[in-house]
């Protein structure tokens, strides 16, 4: 379901507190910052990007939400205003490249069939166990033509995405709030009627044919669409979520065939020792590594080598040539519990 957390930002307003300086909740602190928000997605280039200063507007509103929401939530580790930077904004935006040409080729065919309305750089993007918001608050930030799912399963990191994606001003971003085996579930099987309920619905819709109605609600409709998100995007992003043989499972469901998953990675080797751990999740869910690439960031991870060097940050890159199997995913906790090794 899309997440719609007004009871959940009244619950945390602090305006409960004796401090007349706290007085604004994360959602009324949103609602202060729009005259930079507005910014956002405001200058484009021909790439499809947001300009820089629109961006650091942007940014600096996320940082503003984000500081709010942890003191009162703790939705991250202690840290400063400057390692947030550095760890959410600065290592998402770092995966940008690997995104562009991902999505280059879905792009152009989109763009080819004039299925989207005349927009231009035009791609569907799903950012799996979203979080705080990053990467998918960051690419959507920096690419305004794109429309960006953030999908998370924990309600109060949902209603912190809300207030964050008001706050920057982003209109291509939409919350939904569902785990990701749930979300990308494989079509389930028609079940059996008895004749008695055969006839039933028979004369219901013979009924609703006098009627005039023309039976718009159908039982899927009523039941909702399980399957909206399974093989509906271009892209798929994931970062820090799980281990490559767990992630390619609840991630590739969601890729359509030509797309790709691009999952933010620790060092090159022990990211290519997941992708060869993943070989055979990958396989049956219709993937084929493309490679691991270095990102272009600041940060660094792991232990400091004999020459005083860290390894950078990768991504682990995987097109999408199949549709995945129908199999999967498995119901929820089971990728984790016993991945496909």
């Amino acid at each position: 379901r899309e997440f719609r957390p007004r009871e959940f930002r009244a619950l945390c307003s602090p305006s409960s507190s004796s401090s007349p300086s706290s007085s604004s909740s994360p959602s009324s602190s949103s609602s202060t910052s729009s005259s930079q928000s507005t910014a956002c997605g405001g200058a484009i280039s021909r790439s499809g990007s947001s300009s820089s200063a629109s961006s650091s507007m942007c940014f600096e509103s996320y940082l503003d939400v984000l500081e709010e929401w942890n003191a009162r939530i703790a939705l991250t580790a202690p840290m400063t205003r400057s390692e947030m930077k550095s760890r959410h904004i600065d290592d998402s935006l770092a995966l940008l490249p690997s995104l562009d040409s991902a999505m280059a080729s879905m792009t152009s065919t989109r763009n080819n069939d004039n299925d989207n309305g005349g927009e231009t750089n035009f791609g569907l993007v799903i950012d799996v166990g979203s979080g705080t918001g990053m990467p998918g608050l960051a690419i959507a930030a920096e690419r305004p033509t794109w429309r960006v799912t953030l999908l998370e399963s924990i309600g109060k990191k949902c209603a912190f995405m809300e207030a964050a994606a008001e706050a920057m001003g982003l209109d291509n971003v939409r919350v939904v709030c569902a785990r990701a085996e749930d979300a990308a579930a494989p079509p389930k099987p028609e079940p059996k009627l008895s004749k008695r309920k055969a006839k039933a619905i028979a004369r219901e819709q013979d009924k609703q044919a006098q009627d005039g109605s023309d039976g718009a609600e159908s039982n899927e409709t009523a039941q909702g669409h399980p399957n909206a998100h399974r093989e509906a995007y271009d892209v798929c992003v994931a970062r820090a979520v799980a281990a490559m043989p767990t992630l390619a499972e609840i991630t590739l469901p969601f890729v359509r065939v030509g797309g790709a998953l691009v999952a933010a990675k620790g060092p090159r080797a022990s990211a290519e020792q997941e992708v060869s751990v993943a070989s055979r999740a990958i396989a049956e869910l219709g993937g084929d590594v493309d490679g691991v690439r270095i990102l272009d960031v600041a940060s660094y991870t792991g232990n400091a080598g004999a020459d005083g060097t860290r390894e950078q940050l990768t991504c682990v890159v995987v097109n999408k040539i199949s549709s995945s199997n129908s199999k999967y995913p498995r119901r929820a906790g089971m990728p984790n519990k016993r991945p496909i090794v």
